[in-house]
C-alpha cells in the first residue's frame, strides 16, 4: 500500500486475496486462478456484479453447471428435457452429472438425461439412443476423449437438431453455422456465441 500502486494483481489463492482485500477498499484487486467460489468466499457479491474493488478471474468449472443450464433454457424456448454428454471416466464430470446439475435442473424445471462415453466408438450409438429420447438440448462436458472428437460431436449435434453448450469454446468455433449456442470461455464464464436458429 505504501508504494501507492494503480492495481494488484493476486495469484496463489485464496489467503492471499484475503490478504490484499482486507488491505485496502480503494486500490482494484485482480484475483487469479481461484480454485474457491469467489462469492462464496466473500471476495465480490456475485459472479455477474463483483462489486467493491475485487475482480478477476476464477477455476471454476462445475460450479458454473447450473448457470449455464439456465443460460441454454433462457435461449431455447420450451426447454424441457437437456441430455448430458460426459465421459464416465472421470470423477470431476461424474460429481457434475450425479450432483451438480441435477440440484440446478429442479431448480430450472428441467429434465436432465445422462450419457455417458467411455469410448470414441460410443458416439454414434449414444446419439442414436438420445435421439429417441427427444431432448431439445444438449449439454457437454469436457475430457480427453470428447475434446479430441469435436467435430464429430458438433456434427452429431447438428443433425439432431440439438442446440448446445460446450464447457469449451472450440466446440462453438468447429461449429460455425450449426446449433452450438454457447460454451464457457477459459475464464470460468460462460461464453454465448449464436450460431444458428
Amino acid at each position: 500500500m505504501r508504494l501507492k500502486v494503480d492495481v494488484i494483481v493476486v495469484a496463489g489463492g485464496d489467503p492471499w486475496i484475503l490478504a490484499a482485500k482486507n488491505a485496502t477498499k480503494t486500490i482494484p484487486i485482480v484475483m487469479t486462478g481461484t480454485e474457491s467460489d469467489p462469492v462464496e468466499a466473500g471476495f465480490v457479491e456475485s459472479l455477474a456484479r463483483p462489486g467493491g474493488n475485487v475482480t478477476g478471474i476464477t477455476n471454476l468449472g462445475g460450479q458454473l453447471g447450473g448457470k449455464r443450464l439456465a443460460l441454454l433454457k433462457e435461449a431455447v424456448t420450451k426447454l424441457a428435457r437437456i441430455a448430458v454428454l460426459y465421459d464416465s471416466t472421470i470423477p470431476a464430470t461424474v460429481i457434475d452429472v450425479k450432483e451438480v446439475l441435477p440440484v440446478a435442473a429442479r431448480a430450472l424445471k428441467l429434465t436432465i438425461q445422462p450419457w455417458e462415453i467411455r469410448t470414441a466408438d460410443d458416439f454414434e450409438k449414444v446419439f442414436a439412443a438420445l435421439n429417441k429420447q427427444r431432448p431439445r438440448g444438449l449439454y457437454v462436458l469436457g475430457g480427453p476423449l470428447i475434446n479430441n472428437n469435436q467435430k464429430r460431436i458438433v456434427g452429431l449435434a447438428l443433425k439432431s437438431r440439438l442446440a448446445s453448450t460446450y464447457i469449451n469454446r472450440e466446440f462453438v468455433e468447429v461449429g460455425s453455422c450449426s446449433t452450438g449456442l454457447m460454451s464457457r470461455k477459459a475464464t470460468g464464464a460462460s461464453h454465448i456465441s449464436w450460431t444458428g436458429s
